[in-house]
């Protein structure tokens, strides 16, 4: 009924309202499903982790030892790599000249001469130093496991590394006695090596400051080192037992490790490499 020369402008009226109703249908059509997919996505759980790789054996142990001690009550200790003299060998009993100090072969930082002998830096040849860092940081009762690395002086070839792997351990409590340090590395090696293997503790020479003997897993009638130990006093009311755990040892015994070439890269003992029974003295 619109007169003929209105119905142009109508139609293109009347044609972009369509459009607009398309569109607006379109869009509220799409809302529920975009909603529903929406709902679908938590995005409060944690995202997908995509693993690097297979972990080195000696990294696997070292952890699977550190994992042993936290259900036992332990907690992870950590430190610097770079030490003082004074934390490295002096607070651990470690005099100047002192003849324990001639296996160490230790790798000293350069440019000091200059300073006093205790506040030289070095390499740290164990993860003993964290014993004291903690022992001066808390007071007890103190439970610590202390993996990582340290550093010898090593001409390195096929048995040895300047670099390798040390797992430690420090309890300090109120009558703390050589059967606790017993029961708990006895049932350290049962949780790494099986219910029916049988540790045997004897006594080994050292040129270590503190009493300590050696601890051995026999499993299979094959003997293998399991751990190094010292039981000391720590004060007046406090005793204390510390233990010290080369991962490459207990990697050489896990069914991972089923050729031994690949494991001697970063095997600091000075055997065979085809022998699978080491032994070591106690860390002090």
């Amino acid at each position: 009924s619109a007169p003929a020369e209105a119905r142009k402008p109508l139609g293109i009226r009347f044609n972009q309202l369509k459009q607009q109703i398309e569109s607006a249908l379109a869009e509220a059509e799409a809302v529920p499903a975009a909603r529903a997919v929406k709902a679908a996505i938590d995005i409060t759980l944690p995202g997908t982790v995509r693993a690097p790789g297979i972990e080195h054996p000696l990294l696997k142990t070292m952890n699977q030892i550190v994992a042993v001690f936290h259900h036992l009550g332990y907690s992870t200790a950590l430190g610097p790599q770079v030490e003082s003299d004074f934390y490295n060998f002096e607070a651990l009993n470690f005099p100047p000249n002192h003849p324990a100090r001639d296996t160490q072969d230790t790798l000293l930082l350069a440019g000091q001469q200059a300073k006093p002998s205790r506040d030289r830096l070095l390499m740290r040849t164990h993860t003993s130093p964290v014993q004291i860092r903690s022992m001066i940081a808390q007071v007890p009762p103190i439970r610590i496991v202390v993996p990582g690395n340290v550093y010898r002086n090593e001409a390195e070839d096929a048995t040895h590394l300047a670099r390798f792997q040390q797992v430690e351990g420090l309890c300090v409590d109120t009558n703390i006695t050589f059967s606790d340090l017993k029961g708990t590395l006895d049932h350290a090696m049962k949780e790494l090596f099986g219910s029916s293997v049988k540790t045997r503790f004897f006594p080994a020479s050292s040129p270590s400051p503190n009493p300590a003997p050696t601890c051995r897993s026999v499993a299979s009638s094959v003997p293998a080192p399991a751990a190094a130990a010292a039981s000391t006093p720590a004060g007046s009311n406090s005793s204390a037992a510390a233990w010290s755990i080369p991962p490459s040892s207990p990697a050489l015994r896990r069914p991972a490790a089923n050729s031994i070439p690949l494991m001697t890269p970063t095997i600091p003992q000075k055997s065979p490499a085809s022998h699978l029974a080491w032994e070591w003295s106690a860390s002090p």
